[in-house]
Parts: structure tokens; C-alpha cells; sequence
């Protein structure tokens, strides 16, 4: 495939791997594949290379993942304000973390928050740190915002846009040195709705594709972790009111009828193979510690894998902040615990 962006030498950086390969090593591949794709007909249990679209059977019960370094942090190499959009219109950003490890790894999109018209990665730039030292290629996405009045981009499209940064990373997994069947979205507030979205509707090919991705690639993941969000747009934040839900779509929405057609509560009974991670401080807002008990409650009613924690004591958008340090610790061992088993490992 040709590259469409600077090779990460250009970026100041030693790739990781070469791109080239020889025609025997591509007809072996074909033929590996194809026997590969015949065992996994037979056997009904093999996983692809990539993560299927909208996975029915759990990941992590069909193939491990690289093991992440949760015990010893390590160095990560650092490129702020990847372009996504260089042959797109408009300008899609985020910063890209590469772990210093020697085999693939595993992947996070990051995903912040801001009501969906405010907010920028630098809302994420503390969790993707963590997550980068302990051995996760991460891609902390800065999507565009909404707009309460004219035209601009819609929710619609910012799920698009967080569908297209996976597809993105997918697309160059061997330049970055992702395992592309082990790649997970994590968002805060707005941002764990998009991500929520993003995951559970990736089967969906009416979503925009607006960053340098090609549209055929998967946007399937592995997990999603959603933090202190909203899960359904008709409750929150008018807590049912016809009024303040026809409003929303009128602003933020593409028209009537989506805030129920978007909200993730209302989706999951589909993609069963992506495993959640659902948490929430319990000093947050009444209405956000309901909309995460709430999803929750409706996972429980599925075969889904999930966890769900309140972190006492937590405010909104504990996942920044030098103040929220002590928050993130505590939540840390429980989300650390949820990616060793969704990615094969054992719990520690």
C-alpha cells in the first residue's frame, strides 16, 4: 500500500519494521491466509488478523495479545499533532505515543470530552502517558467540535471521525507496531459516548470516514472504556423532556429521531465480542453516576463482558489533571485488571 503520510523516519523517529516484502514472501502469505481462513471455517474459533467489524464472540477468548508492562513502565516516543486529514478536507489531529518495546503492541484511541463542543486532547494527555509507559500504542485524537448554530460538524460525524482514527491506526499497524486485533477506544464525558458509539456501531457504513483511512478497513475493537458518560441521549441531560431532546437534535444532531438511533444504551446487545470498562466518581453529577448505572444495568442483561466501577470520591473528568492524580490511582488497578483479561492475559 502506498504511504500516505511521511514515514516515520521523517517524523524524527527509527521505524520499527520495513514495509517491503519480496513476491515469494507475498505468495506465501496469500497461501498462509488462505489456509489460515479454511482451519478458521472448520474450527469456528480463530480469530482474524484483524478485529472483526462488529465482533459476536468475545477477543479475548480466542487469541492473546502482547502482554502490556503494568509492573515496569517503560520510555515511549512522542509525535504531537499528527495530521489525519492530508488528503481530506478539514484538519483532524492527534498525538501518536509509540512504546518503546520490540514485538507489536497493544492499541488505545483516546477520546476527550466537552459536551461535544468544547474540550482537546490535552484532556487525555495525562491517561495517555500512563497508558504509552506501560507498553499501549496510543493515538490521543483531537476531533473537530460541534456547533450549536450554523453548519459545522454533527455528533454523527464525530463518531465517524473516532471510527476513522481507528481505522487510521489499523491501516499503518505494521509502520507503528500495533497488533491490529488488539485495539481498544477510551474516552472522558462526550468522549466515552463517542467512544461507546464508535464501538458498538462499527458495523454501521453510513458513519462519515473523514481522515486519510481507507473505508474498507475495520473499525471493529476489542474493548471500550468509557468514563463519567453519558449513555442516552433522550435522559441526559433533559432526563426525557421532549422539548430539550427535540433542541439536541436540532443543534448537535443530524435531525429527529437520533438522539435515540445514537445512544449507546440502545446498542448493547450489539458487537457481544467487545468487552467494557465502565467507571464513574461518585462526586460527579447525580445525572452521570445514573447514565453509567444505568449502562451498566443494561449490559448486565446481555452475555457482554464488562466491568463497571465508581471510584469514591472521584469529580468529573478525573482522567486529567495533576489534582485528580490520587483519582486515577485508585481507578488504575481495576482498569488494569479489565485489560489483562480482555486482551488473554491473566488478571495479576
Amino acid at each position: 500500500m502506498e504511504a500516505r503520510r511521511p514515514p516515520v523516519e521523517d517524523l524524527g523517529m527509527t521505524p520499527k519494521r520495513s514495509l517491503s516484502a519480496s513476491v515469494s514472501s507475498m505468495l506465501f502469505s496469500s497461501i498462509w491466509m488462505a489456509l489460515t481462513l479454511l482451519l478458521a471455517l472448520g474450527l469456528g474459533a480463530c480469530a482474524s488478523e484483524e478485529a472483526p467489524t462488529c465482533p459476536n464472540r468475545s477477543l479475548s477468548e480466542l487469541r492473546s495479545c502482547p502482554e502490556p508492562y503494568f509492573d515496569a513502565p517503560r520510555d515511549y516516543q512522542f509525535v504531537e499533532a499528527l495530521d489525519l486529514t492530508p488528503q481530506k478536507d478539514g484538519r483532524i489531529v492527534a498525538d501518536l505515543y509509540l512504546p518503546d518495546r520490540e514485538d507489536d503492541a497493544p492499541a488505545i484511541v483516546m477520546v476527550h470530552g466537552g459536551a461535544f463542543l468544547a474540550g482537546s486532547r490535552e484532556l487525555m494527555r495525562d491517561v495517555s502517558e500512563h497508558y504509552a509507559s506501560r507498553g499501549f500504542v496510543v493515538l490521543n485524537l483531537e476531533y473537530r467540535l460541534a456547533r450549536s448554530e450554523g453548519e459545522g460538524p454533527r455528533v454523527e460525524d464525530q463518531i465517524g471521525e473516532v471510527q476513522c482514527a481507528i481505522r487510521y491506526l489499523r491501516e499503518r499497524a505494521e509502520e507503528y507496531g500495533v497488533a491490529p486485533d488488539c485495539m481498544g477506544v477510551m474516552g472522558g464525558s462526550a468522549g466515552g459516548f463517542l467512544a461507546s458509539s464508535a464501538a458498538l456501531l462499527a458495523g454501521w457504513d453510513e458513519l462519515p470516514n473523514p481522515c486519510d483511512a481507507d473505508p474498507s478497513v475495520s473499525a471493529g475493537v476489542r474493548f471500550a472504556m468509557p468514563y463519567y458518560a453519558p449513555s442516552d441521549l433522550e435522559r441526559y441531560p433533559g432526563q426525557g423532556d421532549p422539548a430539550v431532546i427535540s433542541e439536541l437534535e436540532a443543534s448537535l444532531l443530524r435531525g429527529p429521531g437520533q438522539a435515540v438511533r445514537l445512544s449507546p444504551i440502545n446498542h448493547v446487545d450489539e458487537c457481544l465480542g467487545i468487552d467494557f470498562y465502565i467507571s464513574v466518581g461518585l462526586a460527579d453529577g447525580e445525572a452521570i453516576i445514573e447514565e453509567s448505572r444505568r449502562l451498566a444495568e443494561a449490559m448486565r442483561a446481555t452475555s457482554r463482558n464488562f466491568e463497571f466501577v465508581e471510584i469514591p470520591g472521584a469529580p468529573h473528568d478525573f482522567l486529567g489533571g495533576v489534582e485528580n492524580a490520587g483519582f486515577r490511582a485508585a481507578d488504575f488497578p481495576h482498569a488494569h485488571a479489565f485489560l489483562l483479561a480482555t486482551l488473554g492475559q491473566s488478571r495479576p
